[in-house]
């Protein structure tokens, strides 16, 4: 009887150990789970963040592309109102047959004045549509880069 006994003690010692073994292992799994997920959670905020800028990105592209519009129907105005300011003083030389120097210069000036500004609307800076700022110290290149693809992605 004492071995049937003791045989029946160590089997369920050995059936004690295999439960602790499986619920050790089952804690480590759900460590494993818990640290996973919290990891995944924080990429999640990362991109839902990233992808707020994005949209905010946009919407200065927007505002941006609303003013160069504007811009750019000023600059036409200003070249219509040069090229009839050149229109009337060809005439106007042609009327008086002599050339007066301030005429001619006033239409250089204007001339001068309606091309510089032309060329100004065509340039942005493209630090005014990107928030981040490239830097070789920093770990923000895959943001960055997002946004510089977003930005060329977005231009007509």
């Amino acid at each position: 009887m004492a071995t049937s006994s003791s045989s029946a003690m160590a089997a369920a010692a050995k059936l004690c150990d295999e439960a602790l073994s499986a619920a050790k292992h089952l804690e480590d799994e759900a460590s494993s789970l818990r640290s996973t997920n919290t990891e995944r959670s924080q990429q999640l905020e990362e991109e839902a963040a990233l992808l707020k800028s994005a949209a905010a990105a946009q919407e200065r592209v927007r505002v941006a592309a609303v003013a160069l519009d504007k811009e750019r129907a000023e600059a036409d105005t200003l070249e219509q109102q040069a090229a009839a300011l050149r229109d009337r003083l060809r005439t106007e030389l042609l009327d008086d047959d002599a050339e007066d120097d301030d005429l001619h210069s006033a239409y250089s000036e204007a001339a001068a004045i309606a091309h510089l500004h032309s060329q100004a609307t065509a340039v942005q800076n493209i630090k005014n549509l990107i928030p981040i700022v490239l830097d070789l110290q920093s770990s923000n290149y895959s943001k960055w880069r997002g946004y510089v693809l977003l930005i060329l992605g977005a231009l007509p």
